[in-house]
């Protein structure tokens, strides 16, 4: 028995989205186990075939193991985070981005190339992150409401590219007569307010939230403890409407219109059921609910 069979003590769950992207995994799976065999991990396969999966691996099985790994999307490490959030695990977590998005990799400076995401994990050190709760969901990016924000997020460019989505904002603003909005009382840190909303985004990491806020001064940090929020509220007349798209397309966060805030989590109460989109998946939330940050919660190997 060689010694590198022996010093296998570590035990890994890595679970595979075996169509994530370009089914980048599919061909690079032998090498990948080298790789994690190498750092001294018995591996144990777990290949997603339905949504949910990955969290209901987790749940079931993730307490006999030192590490949770996953690759796939962000969709896939979405899943996987929710299983070791409510399966009550302090697991490490490792990912190897191959999805079609990846925005969460992208945004903690993880390597896209997958022999090299496997050494990291293999290889690495811990780092501590914040994961957002919105009711009962979890969202390792952000997540917003508005009537063109999941337009914008199901579209690939305006993932890739933060101009994209506030092109859609701004182009949502060119008629006053079809923008919808949701009434909303909203509490954040002892501060209550009341108004008609048009768009809203908080994040706990995300490229594309980051620079949307980024440009506004509201920078996000993703260990901190806090939420970065964005309100925008809804204009009623044309002069306001001009003003508001002129803060936006300024980058000027010194108007009435938009509201900021960094705070640990906000409790919000609509009397309407009303979309929003968490972590690329559409959500439906009504009456009242809270969204809250879990600081520092999942220990990610990078």
């Amino acid at each position: 028995m060689s010694d590198m069979i022996t010093k296998l003590e570590k035990k890994m769950m890595f679970i595979v989205n075996p169509v994530a992207g370009k089914k980048v995994m599919e061909k690079k799976l032998a090498e990948v186990l080298t790789v994690f065999t190498k750092g001294g991990y018995k591996v144990t396969v777990f290949p997603t075939m339905d949504k949910g999966d990955a969290t209901r691996y987790v749940k079931a099985y993730g307490k006999d193991y030192d590490i949770i790994c996953c690759s796939g999307g962000d969709g896939t490490l979405n899943e996987t985070i929710t299983g070791v959030i409510d399966a009550d695990l302090k697991t490490k977590v490792g990912y190897i981005p191959c999805g079609s998005t990846n925005d969460f990799a992208e945004y903690h400076g993880l390597s896209m190339d997958v022999l090299e995401a496997a050494k990291n994990i293999a290889e690495g050190e811990i780092k501590a992150i914040d994961i957002g709760a919105i009711g009962d969901k979890y969202f390792i990016n952000s997540a917003e409401f508005g009537a063109f924000t999941w337009q914008a997020y199901t579209t690939s460019q305006s993932l890739k590219n933060y101009l994209g989505g506030k092109a859609y904002l701004l182009g949502a603003l060119m008629d006053l007569n079809r923008l919808r909005s949701n009434h909303l009382k909203v509490e954040m840190d002892g501060e209550k307010f009341e108004n008609d909303f048009i768009f809203g985004v908080t994040a706990s990491s995300c490229n594309i939230a980051e620079k949307l806020l980024k440009s506004f001064c509201q920078p996000v940090i993703a260990d901190d403890g806090l939420f970065e929020i964005a309100l925008v509220m809804k204009p009623n007349s044309v002069p306001d409407l001009n003003k508001l798209y002129k803060a936006l397309k300024n980058n000027d966060p010194n108007t009435k219109f938009i509201k900021f805030c960094r705070c640990t989590g906000m409790t919000i109460t609509t009397d309407e059921p009303f979309d929003w989109n968490v972590d690329g998946e559409q959500q439906t939330f009504e009456g009242t609910f809270e969204i809250k940050i879990l600081h520092r919660r999942i220990n990610l190997m990078c």
